[in-house]
């Protein structure tokens, strides 16, 4: 149950109850919980607060209503906006979501957009690293060492994390739109297409009417070989 309202740490927020206008044609009942969330997430918008437990109040909206995209959309202004935010421990949570909401557009369309955010920062360090500050040359050696240890991501994002998790989702609804086009844009973005072939065969043998695992095929080929003479012989059994 949301206990918002009983929490010393929202005592200066003032709910903003939903409006449904004068005299709304079907007034949907909301339970206690669903409601005292989201009149505290409305404040909370209101106030484009950035902060630890607006995070929390959104984390309560998506379990509640994963599909709210309102919420996906505060929830990246907030990680983008928070110091200290740790973007891979999204990356688990997300997933955690994905598994048992995995027709949610709008949590695809944020994981997406945490990746870019990371590898924007990886980009970031590795730029910074290469060129390097003047400043640091002033530093002694265990002080640039700490520095590297406080500001250096202390992972690195593997395209392959996202194969093995729309694999897995797969393995539940072999036809999910928004997973195979999450696998799409992954496999676009980052160029890495090895083993796909074999995965599709894999698909093709435990239904050889997946449309999608067909589909999949054609635009692996379409990205990688191309559709040349030997390829069009290998796929239609000519070779």
């Amino acid at each position: 149950m949301s206990t918002f309202s009983k929490n010393p740490l929202y005592a200066d927020v003032t709910p903003i109850p939903q409006d449904d206008g004068p005299s709304p044609v079907v007034a949907i009942r909301y339970n206690h919980e669903f409601r005292e969330t989201m009149d505290y997430f409305r404040a909370l918008i209101a106030k484009n607060e950035i902060s630890e437990r607006a995070l929390a109040v959104v984390d309560k909206v998506i379990e509640l209503n994963a599909p709210n995209y309102t919420a996906w959309q505060y929830r990246r202004k907030l990680l983008f906006g928070l110091p200290k935010i740790n973007l891979y421990q999204e990356l688990d949570y997300v997933s955690k979501v994905a598994l048992s909401t995995p027709k949610n557009y709008q949590l695809w369309w944020h994981r997406r957009q945490i990746i870019k955010k990371i590898i924007e920062q990886q980009q970031q360090q590795q730029a910074k690293s290469a060129v390097g500050l003047t400043e640091e040359t002033t530093k002694t050696k265990s002080e640039t060492d700490a520095n590297d240890k406080k500001e250096s991501p202390t992972q690195s994002y593997h395209p392959n994390d996202e194969k093995l998790l729309v694999r897995e989702i797969l393995k539940e609804d072999g036809k999910n739109y928004h997973a195979w086009s999450h696998l799409h844009w992954v496999l676009k973005e980052f160029k890495n297409y090895d083993d796909e072939l074999e995965y599709v065969d894999e698909l093709l043998k435990l239904d050889v009417r997946n449309n999608s695992a067909w589909n999949h095929r054609y635009f692996i080929i379409s990205q990688t070989t191309g559709f040349t003479l030997p390829v069009v012989l290998r796929e239609i059994r000519l070779e």
